[in-house]
């Protein structure tokens, strides 16, 4: 009984945060299963980034826009402890160079992503610190979620990746 009620509370919360989730990638998320099968699942090839969802507030979602350009980009977290990004052949007006834009590492066994970015990349300035929770990580998803405060608002990001 306590397992059916904790997956109806984890499948209402994907749910409402992405639509896309299904029973089985439930069962396999490995987000909760400690840094070891974190960093095995996050490393084990890179990543396609598909989707935004923003939410403002209670009942207040909306999916954000994906740039054409970076729809077939390919975002690898490496063994090493690098992040690297390879373009793919829908150009951007301006796309830097291929290869490393950030260092990473897994913090509170496995459930937050910390991204320090070694140089600009997607409006991330060089130095910045992105912190993500790990909302969802399976071998082929990924969700992870930041809290953006702005002048006169906060808001929290859902990011989507699939492989």
């Amino acid at each position: 009984m306590k397992e059916i009620l904790l997956f109806a509370a984890v499948a209402l919360f994907f749910l409402s945060c992405q639509k896309e989730i299904s029973h089985k990638e439930i069962n396999d998320n490995v987000a909760e299963k400690g840094a070891t099968a974190v960093t095995a699942t996050l490393t084990s090839g890179a990543w396609t980034f598909t989707g935004v969802v923003l939410e403002y507030g209670p009942g207040e979602k909306e999916e954000g826009t994906l740039d054409e350009c970076k729809s077939d980009d390919l975002y690898q977290y490496e063994s090493n402890g690098y992040a690297t990004v390879k373009h793919g052949s829908v150009p951007c007006s301006v796309d830097p160079e291929d290869g490393n834009y950030a260092s990473w590492e897994l913090l509170t066994q496995g459930k937050q992503l910390k991204e320090v970015y070694t140089r600009d990349l997607n409006g991330e300035n060089a130095g910045t610190v992105v912190l993500y929770d790990i909302d969802f990580l399976s071998t082929t998803k990924l969700i992870i979620s930041r809290t953006i405060s702005e002048p006169g608002k906060t808001y929290k990001e859902y990011d989507t990746y699939t492989r």
